[in-house]
């Protein structure tokens, strides 16, 4: 691969259009095509819009591009369906999140990507906001000491990727308890889904403990009832060394050291992209260097099939009314 361009296709136009003008951007990679299961205007105005074929159907899109890198940014239900494909056609896969809509399903994706031995990304977007980098480079530096709990208070709809965020830095999740109030009818300021094995939205409220393997303790408490215009997501990461809070996904980062002490660090409306697209886009950057590195990608398929056992889990324990052990 290393004496040409990695060809990249992309299945899905709605979330599937940052992918592909992140493929599209990247100097070493030729975007071939978009992918949908009927040529619907948006599939057609994307593929006019980047002048790249508009295929129908997955099959003739990978017999016809032969792939390196193909993304899966369609529903949940069809992600097994899509990954599985392109990974035995010898594509890599950067897979949206929620890598699956059932752990089974997500286990048999995992699966494959370990007997093709090809790489399986789930594109748990919010790790690549420069706040959240930066606080990932706080922790990795030591300055924080060791990590003792985080905190999060965040969206209905950013709460799976604020989950993702706070295991991606405290680890393995042991236990986990959930109090969750599903919204009455009248009381739904948006769209409540619910899965057979976890609920995507948070409901009235969702309240979250995590109980993790190296000790820390996470807390996430989440409302349908948050609005857009608030702020997203707020975390705070709390270690025997210092504290250092995030505001925002895109937002000021605070280091608190001793002697009422600060450090604050601010995104830049130079040098920072300050939008969720931009997220994305930074994403599938690094799944593209990683392959193009030899390297694992930044959040493996077996991470995104772990999270999907948290979140179901999660279920469980609201259900049950008590803790439950992964």
């Amino acid at each position: 691969m290393a004496d040409r361009k990695l060809r990249a296709l992309v299945v899905g136009s709605g979330w599937g259009r940052n992918h592909a003008l992140a493929y599209q951007q990247h100097p070493e990679v030729e975007l071939v095509g978009i992918c949908g299961r009927t040529a619907s205007e948006r599939s057609q105005a994307l593929a006019r819009e980047l002048q790249v074929p508009l295929y129908v159907g997955l099959e003739k899109a990978l017999a016809e591009t032969q792939p390196d890198l193909v993304s899966c940014a369609t529903k949940e239900a069809q992600h097994e369906e899509v990954t599985v494909a392109a990974l035995r056609a010898g594509a890599h896969v950067c897979c949206e999140k929620m890598l699956a809509h059932t752990v089974a399903s997500a286990e048999r994706m995992v699966q494959t990507a370990q007997e093709t031995g090809r790489e399986l990304m789930c594109s748990y977007n919010y790790r690549f906001s420069p706040s959240a980098l930066k606080l990932r480079e706080l922790l990795d530096s030591g300055a924080l000491g060791e990590p003792i709990y985080a905190t999060a208070l965040t969206f209905g709809y950013c709460l799976h990727h604020t989950l993702d965020l706070v295991c991606s830095l405290l680890g393995e999740v042991m236990e986990v308890y959930c109090i969750h109030e599903a919204p009455e009818e009248e009381q739904r300021t948006m769209r409540y889904e619910r899965y057979e094995e976890f609920v995507y939205s948070a409901g009235r409220v969702r309240s979250i403990t995590l109980k993790f393997a190296n000790g820390a303790v996470g807390t996430l408490i989440s409302s349908d009832w948050q609005r857009v215009g608030h702020p997203a997501v707020r975390v705070d990461l709390v270690g025997t060394r210092a504290w250092v809070n995030m505001a925002d996904i895109v937002g000021t980062v605070t280091l608190y050291t001793e002697n009422r002490e600060a450090e604050v660090w601010l995104p830049s409306l130079i040098l920072d992209r300050l939008d969720l697209p931009s997220t994305t886009q930074t994403a599938v950057k690094a799944f593209v260097e990683a392959i193009r590195d030899g390297k694992p990608v930044p959040v493996s398929g077996e991470e995104g099939l772990n999270r999907l056992r948290v979140e179901r889990a999660l279920l469980q324990s609201a259900q049950q009314g008590q803790p439950v052990r992964l």
